[in-house]
Formats: structure tokens, C-alpha cells, sequence
């Protein structure tokens, strides 16, 4: 094995840290640059390390091999080999940086005296020429010293520019026009909860979604279900697409039929571990460049430390969700069940956000809640104005980091398992003639 010259010994055991923990990496990314590590020994590792963190989320030793064998690097290979046993010092790793960050400023001090010191005996610059040049490369090394502290505002706002650009091109849109203009859009880093009581149609309402992003805007939709075989599902899927009644029988399904909509299914894991449902989702937006990942049902994802109290566990799912949807810039559905509470109402009370189901984060985390609620569901087959409630689902915008919050109406058509935008047709109510002489 290669032995490190002292200047790479920090270099050394901060890039071995990351390829034992690669965990650690997007924690400490962004306090990092790639002039840390200049032309060096280990530039070809940490350019690696970055090509999956922007474009899969997380990487490990073999990912990180086959990128330095495609890239025809075999000096770098070796120093892999080196950090997947180098003995690190994983508590002390923010201290590690912080002295590497310090080294690299000095060193950047020590260029800029010497070219100081070099042209202030030149003729190459006048001398108000070399003050604006060492004033610029001063500048510059004080953003390298507060990396990951301090952001630069012209930056951010070039960065701001690009990210809006970047939405207003690849937004997705919900498939209801009304929905669209209450929620404004389906944004890369959000958290969507759909809740409603089981058998009120959640399901099929996110179907609906999943076949218009990936039909009408041509979008790829990852979809993990941990309750359903993927034949079933793309039955039911196919028969959304196109609008047929839906029969409970697969038989005459072929599942090769999907393969044209961009819907990819995710329906046999090890675990519903939220480590291995992590890692599908980074599976999906890496291969299939997914901009949407539906998860259905969110409650049935474990934590891998339990805990007794299933409220503070299934808190944790949601903040490593949350987290994720933004580190890989996707939007995350899930579907919530709601609790008794709201059954109990009946048509007394329509489902609140204290409803949602083993979790008070589930009120705090999300960017958006919509909460699923029909009147026939609970044997009303007329509403307050005389009209068939048959198909009629509100949907309960109950929070909306983005727009409004309120009510959409829209028809569930029970044979196709589908919503759709079209406006319910409400016919005025007549007073039969026969009983006008009752009034008299």
C-alpha cells in the first residue's frame, strides 16, 4: 500500500471516513471544495464521491470503483483500496475538515504573498492593478476559510435563477385544473400526505395522479406499494390509463402492457425498512430519472431503532423523507390512514389534520395534506341540497405551504378507479306537482 506524504495524511483520513460512512458525505459536503484536494493523490475519490451525491444520492466503495475504472484511473484505485481499511476517527471528523479548510487557506496565503512579493518588483502590473488583484484573491480565500458557514450572495442568486428556470421547465402539474390552481404545482423537495379512512379511494386518487404525470406530461413516476403484487397493480393502472371498468381478475393481464407509460413499480423489498426504502428511491431516480415518487402505504414503513412510542418513530420516517426528497430534488407522496376519529363523525364532521394516524408530524413535516372525504362512504346518498352524493369525494386542502387551503370537488368513478376533472352535473331540484296541494 501507498504511504501518504504529511500534506496528504488530513486528506487522507477525511476521504477514508466518507468511504467507510458515506452517510457523512452529505452531511459534510457542502463545507467541502474540490480545491481541498487540487491535483493531488485523491482528486480522482473525491470527484467520484461528488458525481453520486449530485446525481444518486449516496454512493459506496464499488460505486466509487467502477467510476475510477471507467474514468482510467489506477493510482486512484489503489489509494481506494487504502481508505476502505485506513483507521479513522469518525467523532472527530467536523475538527478534521475545519484543519483542512484552515491548511488550504494558509497555503492560499502563502501563493498570494509570494506573487505579492514576486510583481511588486515587476512591471507586469501597475501598482493599482496588483491591489485590485490581491484585494480579488483575498475575497476569495475568506469564502474558502467560511466554506459551508457563509454563502455567497451572488451566488445564491445565480443559483436562484437557475433552480426557478429548472421548475418552470420540469414542473409537474395535478391532474385536476381546480387542484392546479389551489396547490400551484407538484415542486421538486416536497412532501405530499394523502390521508383519507381506508376504502374511501386514496389509492386510486394517487393512480390518477401517477398516469397523468407520466401520460399527459411524459414525466417518469417511481411507485413503491408494500401492500399489492406488481400484476395487480399494473391492472389497475393500465385500466386508469384507459379509462376501462376494472375487474378484479388479472389473468388475461399482461404486465408488458405498462412498459410503454413511464410508471415504474417497486413492489418486492427485503424490508419496509426506511433504509431499504431509501435506497429504492434513490434506485428509481437514478436509473429512470424520476421527478415523482409515490409511496403507498407510508405506515407501513419500519424504523431501523425502534422505539415504544410509534409516534416519535414514525416522525423519524417522515424527517428522513422529507430530507430526501430535497437532497435528491423530487417531489415524495405518500398515502396516510386516518384514524377512527373521523369515522366517528360521520357526516357530523369531515376529516382534520389531528386525524392523521399515529403521528402529530405528520401535521408539521409535509409541504402539503389533502384529506379524502365522501359523503356515500358513510351511507348518504343525498346531500344537504337533495343531490346524488354517488362518486362525490371532497378533497380537504388542509395545509399548503404553497397557495390556498380548502375544498375541490371531484367524481370517483368506482368502475375504472379513477378521478376525474369533469364538473359534477348537479340537476336542479323540482317540488313534485302532486305535492303542492299539500302546502295549501
Amino acid at each position: 500500500m501507498p504511504k501518504p506524504t504529511e500534506e496528504n495524511v488530513l486528506p487522507l483520513q477525511i476521504l477514508s471516513a466518507f468511504v467507510q460512512k458515506p452517510e457523512l458525505f452529505v452531511s459534510y459536503a457542502d463545507k467541502l471544495s474540490a480545491t481541498f484536494f487540487g491535483d493531488g493523490p485523491f482528486a480522482g475519490i473525491y470527484d467520484a464521491m461528488l458525481h453520486y451525491n449530485k446525481h444518486v444520492g449516496l454512493f459506496d466503495a464499488e460505486m466509487l470503483r467502477s467510476r475510477l475504472n471507467d474514468m482510467q484511473q489506477p493510482e486512484q484505485l489503489v489509494w481506494l483500496e487504502t481508505m476502505q481499511t485506513e483507521p479513522v476517527l469518525l467523532l472527530n471528523i467536523h475538527n478534521l475538515i475545519a484543519d483542512l479548510r484552515e491548511n488550504h487557506a494558509r497555503l492560499l496565503l502563502l501563493n498570494l504573498g509570494n506573487l505579492l512579493v514576486k510583481e511588486s518588483f515587476g512591471k507586469t502590473y501597475l501598482p493599482k492593478d496588483l491591489h485590485q488583484l490581491v484585494t480579488n484573491k483575498l475575497v476569495a480565500i475568506g469564502e474558502t476559510v467560511v466554506k459551508g458557514e457563509l454563502i455567497n450572495l451572488q451566488s445564491l442568486l445565480k443559483l436562484a435563477v437557475a433552480q426557478q428556470s429548472l421548475v418552470e421547465q420540469n414542473q409537474i402539474t395535478w391532474f385536476d385544473d381546480e387542484l392546479q390552481d389551489m396547490l400551484t404545482g407538484i415542486f421538486a423537495g416536497e412532501l405530499i400526505v394523502v390521508g383519507a379512512r381506508p376504502g374511501i379511494g386514496k389509492t386510486s386518487f394517487i393512480h390518477t395522479q401517477l398516469i397523468h404525470t407520466a401520460v399527459q406530461q411524459k414525466q417518469p413516476v417511481g411507485y413503491i406499494n408494500f401492500e399489492e403484487n406488481e400484476r395487480s397493480l399494473a391492472a389497475k393502472l393500465m385500466h386508469t390509463a384507459k379509462g376501462n371498468t376494472y375487474k378484479n381478475n388479472t389473468d388475461c393481464f399482461n404486465v408488458e402492457q405498462l412498459k410503454n407509460i413511464p410508471v415504474y413499480l417497486a413492489t418486492q423489498m427485503p424490508t419496509n425498512d426506511i433504509k431499504q426504502v431509501k435506497f429504492m428511491v434513490n434506485m428509481l431516480t437514478a436509473k429512470y430519472d424520476t421527478k415523482l415518487v409515490v409511496i403507498d402505504c407510508f405506515h407501513n414503513i419500519s424504523y431501523r431503532a425502534k422505539y415504544n412510542n410509534r409516534d416519535y418513530e414514525m416522525g423519524k420516517v417522515l424527517l428522513e423523507l422529507k430530507q430526501l426528497a430535497k437532497q435528491l430534488q423530487i417531489a415524495i407522496i405518500v398515502t396516510s390512514q386516518l384514524s377512527r376519529m373521523a369515522e366517528k363523525r360521520g357526516s357530523l364532521g369531515r376529516p382534520m389534520l389531528s386525524d392523521l394516524k399515529d403521528t402529530g408530524h405528520l401535521e408539521e413535516v409535509p409541504d402539503k395534506i389533502l384529506l379524502l372525504y365522501r359523503d356515500a362512504y358513510y351511507g348518504i346518498t343525498m346531500d344537504e341540497d337533495g343531490y346524488d352524493t354517488a362518486g362525490v369525494t371532497e378533497v380537504i386542502i388542509a395545509k399548503n405551504k404553497e397557495g390556498k387551503t380548502g375544498k375541490v370537488f371531484l367524481y370517483y368513478d368506482e368502475q375504472t378507479l379513477k378521478y376525474t376533472n369533469e364538473k359534477i352535473d348537479k340537476k336542479e331540484f323540482i317540488f313534485p306537482d302532486h305535492r303542492l296541494d299539500e302546502l295549501v
